[in-house]
């Protein structure tokens, strides 16, 4: 399993837990630079789960990633060195355990970095929403707030103007106030056979450079809104 991600010239991409490195492409892929191995960071770290650059990247050169069992990974120089941010220690507080042998942990899978103030956003499995300040120090789990019961946060992403979209299990939900308040916004989407009250799963969240924001469900295809008050199909006329 790999993760990838690109911004401009500059490819990243983390290894599954039996070579857990982050490879590093700036020629469109044609060859690789190891420039993280995730046994040099903290014994038992599985997976490079996710990887998120900064919005500003052209500038401040910010990269994020997530080694699971490790902690919250930090690179400055556009992914060429990293340094350990935050520990798995420090972020798992709270977190659940589902082995004898591995410490708790938060299972990410998807993170987004906002364009206004440099927090880290991280979503994790059971429904967890987690923000880690720019500054480091503590940080919040605002999983409480986000209306009804779900597994997955499988995407986040931020608007250009700060607002953040949260695709799950259950449907979407976005943010204008740093997590404090959630609103669903789903209307449109294809319904759950299993649950016709709940709308099917989000698989990605992605905008375009009108502002207009497309959701890849896992049924239904592809569909888009202006404003989340109402999705319309891609595929349908």
């Amino acid at each position: 399993k790999l993760q990838a991600a690109n911004c401009k010239k500059v490819l990243l991409i983390g290894g599954d837990y039996t070579q857990n490195n982050i490879l590093r492409s700036t020629d469109g892929g044609q060859s690789w630079q190891k420039v993280f191995g995730g046994a040099e960071a903290a014994d038992g770290a599985a997976e490079i789960s996710v990887i998120a650059f900064s919005p500003h990247f052209a500038a401040d050169h910010s990269v994020y990633a997530w080694l699971q069992y490790g902690g919250l990974l930090r690179s400055t120089d556009g992914g060429e060195s990293w340094q350990l941010a935050m520990n798995n220690n420090q972020l798992a507080i709270g977190a659940q355990s589902n082995s004898q042998t591995r410490p708790p942990t938060y299972f990410v899978q998807s993170m987004a970095v906002p364009p206004l103030d440099g927090s880290v956003w991280l979503g994790a499995l059971d429904g967890h929403v987690l923000r880690v300040p720019a500054a480091g120090g503590a940080w919040e789990d605002l999983s409480a707030n986000i209306p009804d019961t779900r597994n997955w946060s499988s995407v986040l992403r931020f608007s250009p103007q700060g607002v953040l979209w949260l695709g799950t299990d259950k449907g979407i939900y976005y943010t204008n106030n740093k997590g404090q308040t959630w609103t669903r916004a789903s209307k449109g989407l294809p319904r759950n056979a299993d649950d016709p009250l709940a709308p099917v799963a989000a698989r990605d969240l992605q905008f375009n450079a009108q502002g207009n924001l497309y959701a890849a469900m896992s049924q239904g295809g592809v569909f888009v809104t202006d404003d989340g008050g109402q999705w319309k199909s891609t595929i349908e006329k």
